[in-house]
């Protein structure tokens, strides 16, 4: 059997090998802990995160919408809130910005309220969204060039035949002028011998 001392450990370790940055804040949002994904992220040491407010992660336009989002997850014992709508970013240590997806769950321990807070650098889901939407923009305006290539296929067949109608036409009306110009030249001359 493992001891509760072990899986307490192994927990700790779980949360400190996550892919995603995982902070512990106190129910007003000061920061208690946060796993090394979180330094790796923000370029913080934990030692200057620790005590501050978890607002110096987000831009300050931000602001509203996580108290809003932590008033929802303080409200209900067990609840999780997620982020939705807009695009959130995080601020790193050097003011760059990155695309984040982020939850808050209520914790109740002993000790108190505590708030669970998972945030996801989003920079790759954002980009292989904009390669889908560009790969679908592509392909669209193939298909739309593919429908003018036929289009203009199609309109070269139904031209082909019709400008040699056309020309048919206009080489027989020159004809036919051409041959009652002699006719009336020839009933002229009949004329003037008939006259003699």
């Amino acid at each position: 059997m493992v001891s509760p001392g072990a899986v307490k450990e192994t927990k700790a370790m779980l949360l400190e090998a996550s892919l995603d940055a995982m902070l512990v804040a106190t129910l007003d949002g000061t920061l208690e802990w946060i796993n090394h994904q979180t330094e790796v992220a923000f370029n913080y040491s934990r030692d200057e995160l620790i005590g501050q407010s978890i607002g110096c992660l987000l831009p300050e336009r931000y602001h509203p919408g996580l108290a809003l989002l932590m008033d929802a997850a303080r409200a209900a014992p067990g609840s999780a809130e997620q982020w939705s709508g807009e695009t959130v970013f995080g601020v790193r240590k050097d003011g760059g910005e990155f695309p984040l997806s982020v939850s808050v769950s209520r914790i109740d321990t002993a000790q108190g309220t505590l708030l669970f807070v998972t945030m996801r650098d989003a920079t790759e889901y954002r980009k292989a969204e904009t390669e889908l939407r560009l790969a679908r923009k592509l392909k669209a305006s193939r298909q739309l060039e593919a429908i003018g290539q036929l289009a203009a296929g199609i309109a070269h067949e139904i031209n082909t035949p019709m400008q040699y109608i056309g020309d048919s036409v206009h080489f027989l009306r020159q004809s036919f002028e051409d041959l009652l110009r002699l006719l009336d030249a020839h009933e002229q001359s009949w004329n003037k011998l008939g006259t003699e």
